[in-house]
């Protein structure tokens, strides 16, 4: 970017702040199920039971190592929306096929021993047991919930001897081997079929929330244009911007022109 356009983004930026735009409303985080992941992007952790979904949330600060708490949610029209960032994972690329899953505070999910369902937290990539793997869906034996058959349910003890037919993805420890699943209220990683193997929902990206706040503020322009001057960069910030909302104007390019939209979205205009 040259130093012209550099200045017109700063101009605008300090325009908003003195007119002190208000947000547009957006309803909070929405989240679409996917059967893939893609580097970089944001998750929650589904499991759906006969109770409604479960979603997986971060261990408790100061825990060492423990099983996932459950929070219910609900699926409209097959997307979640969250009014906090708390259940959400984002996944990273670990090389290999393989991804980093960090919790909403900053955390690298780990799981050491192969015996133990029981996960663990690390504030580095390079530590113990942080890698995982999709290994494709898994059919299991019990039934599905009363309301369908579309529940992944696996395991000895979980029904009748009658495969449900149903798929859940496999997200496996490269060190362990073992996966996650949702058993007795919370998630552990298991080495044997124990409970329900969990859907991923993938965020959706809100046009203009580049700081993935779930609304559209004069912060997200201020992340803009730190994008465009390239203080902030896919490779590294991925877990703070999203790169795909800061092409507002949705050109498949990110210039000046989306800090333009993005003014437009903030005054009520359109992009």
């Amino acid at each position: 970017m040259n130093s012209r356009k550099c200045c017109l983004a700063v101009f605008w930026a300090l325009f908003l702040a003195l007119v002190a735009v208000p947000a547009e409303a957006s309803g909070g985080m929405k989240f679409k199920k996917v059967t893939a992941v893609s580097a970089g992007k944001r998750y929650v952790m589904a499991a759906p039971t006969e109770d409604g979904l479960k979603l997986a949330g971060p261990l408790a600060a100061n825990a060492g190592t423990g099983f996932l708490p459950a929070a219910a949610a609900t699926a409209t029209d097959g997307v979640i929306t969250l009014a906090d960032k708390t259940p959400v994972f984002t996944f990273q690329s670990a090389g290999d096929d393989a991804y980093y899953i960090v919790d909403s505070q900053g955390r690298y999910l780990t799981h050491t021993v192969a015996s133990a369902g029981a996960f663990g937290t690390a504030a580095e990539a390079s530590a113990v047991g942080t890698k995982w793997v999709l290994s494709g869906t898994a059919s299991g034996d019990g039934p599905g919930p009363a309301t369908g058959d579309d529940t992944p349910i696996v395991g000895d003890g979980q029904g009748d001897s009658e495969s449900s037919g149903a798929e859940g993805l496999k997200i496996v420890n490269q060190l362990t081997q073992s996966y996650i699943q949702y058993v007795s209220d919370a998630f552990g990683c298991y080495a044997t079929e124990m409970g329900v193997l969990p859907e991923l929902y993938e965020e959706m990206a809100l046009k203009g929330d580049v700081n993935r706040d779930g609304e559209v503020t004069i912060a997200d322009l201020t992340a803009l244009v730190n994008i465009l001057l390239g203080k902030a960069t896919e490779e590294n910030d991925s877990d703070r911007y999203d790169f795909e909302a800061a092409d507002v104007n949705g050109n498949g390019e990110r210039t000046v022109a989306d800090v333009t939209a993005l003014v437009n979205i903030l005054l009520g205009k359109k992009a």
